[in-house]
């Protein structure tokens, strides 16, 4: 068969008939009749991304869903809109998205620049955990990245090391993008036909709201598995870990224990507070206080942006009012004792007269 007629060969059948079941992506297989599939790179339990070849035989990075997912109408939407919103992102420390469509078999699917990288859970699989000038580094970068994505609306939804992909010239650039999830959860495409782990994401996390402070919770995450080479939480995912029980071990308790600066503990554990009002209100006031850290100086010991607590809003609104009234029972004492004053200078004056 000719590369022509090889491309021209693509997937065609009943689209709604084809999401029932599991579809295998092999090496070899065309999608969309444009891209021809090298291998796997990343995998998680809503997307995998592909090296693949178009016709003339230029490389490209390539995103697709989870087999096991079940796109409805809303899904559709959703990844139309979030293709649109990532297509039109520049910053170098997010993977440009340069084409994006329909499968009529395998799916939704969104098209990269090629990468000379691997994903940052392949890096320290083969050498080990960041050290912290590594992890101040790779993690800087991909704050401006998502802050940079959150300025444009646009939320990750999935973070995790293995959409954290590390070039060979050390630029950190972020993909896998839950295209397509809704805002307001974090999973409702996944089919109870999937892996246990996207099974499970599915039921426990349809009512977790998506926004800056979940961002964060899931870097938070990120770096600890990034430092410790393990899970902060016994839970799968970051959205089964927010409703879990357990405490995340320290890094100095850990067997063995892991030599983790204060500061740096101190940021990790920040981003993992369960209480959003605790953690850190945005990616920047994260990428504030790792600067902070590169520059020598003790972070904060509570969040430095975001939304003030209403019990502090609350102790300020007070605290200023007695002020006011205190200044105002001295201002109104003290205007008494001056008319008071002048009250008896003038009865001195008439009394001099009369003599």
């Amino acid at each position: 068969m000719t590369q022509d007629n090889q491309f021209s060969s693509s997937t065609s059948g009943n689209a709604q008939g084809a999401y029932q079941a599991k579809r295998s992506v092999q090496p070899g297989t065309i999608i969309s009749g444009k891209y021809k599939i090298i291998d796997r790179i990343v995998g998680s339990e809503y997307v995998r991304i592909y090296r693949v070849i178009d016709q003339q035989q230029r490389r490209f990075l390539l995103q697709l869903i989870h087999p096991g997912a079940r796109p409805d109408q809303a899904f559709s939407e959703h990844f139309e809109q979030d293709a649109n919103a990532i297509k039109a992102i520049k910053h170098e420390n997010i993977a440009q998205a340069l084409d994006s469509g329909l499968d009529e078999v395998f799916g939704p699917y969104i098209c990269f620049e090629p990468l000379q990288a691997q994903s940052l859970a392949q890096t320290i699989t083969q050498k080990g955990c960041l050290n912290e000038l590594e992890f101040l580094d790779i993690f800087s970068q991909s704050c401006r990245g998502l802050q940079y994505a959150h300025k444009k609306g646009v939320f990750h939804k999935d973070l995790k090391l293995g959409n954290l992909l590390v070039t060979e010239d050390y630029v950190v650039k972020i993909m896998g993008f839950a295209l397509g999830m809704p805002i307001s959860s974090t999973s409702s495409t996944t089919s109870s036909s999937s892996s246990s782990s996207s099974s499970s994401s599915s039921s426990s996390s349809s009512s977790v709201p998506v926004e800056e402070r979940t961002e964060v919770f899931a870097l938070g995450c990120t770096m600890y598995e990034a430092l410790s080479g393990r899970r902060p939480f016994r839970a799968e995912n970051w959205f089964e870990a927010l409703s879990a029980n357990d405490s995340a071990i320290r890094f100095g308790s850990m067997a063995p224990a892991k030599v983790v600066s204060e500061q740096i503990e101190k940021l990790v554990f920040r981003c993992l507070e369960r209480n959003p009002d605790s953690r850190y209100q945005s990616v920047q006031a994260v990428l504030d206080d790792i600067k902070r850290i590169e520059e020598g100086q003790d972070i904060r010991s509570v969040p430095t942006t975001g939304k003030k607590s209403t019990l502090g809003l609350i102790l300020l609104c007070v605290g200023a009012i007695v002020l006011i009234g205190i200044g105002g029972f001295a201002f109104s004492n003290f205007t008494a004792s001056k008319s008071s004053g002048s009250e008896k200078n003038n009865a001195v004056q008439l009394n001099e007269s009369a003599e």
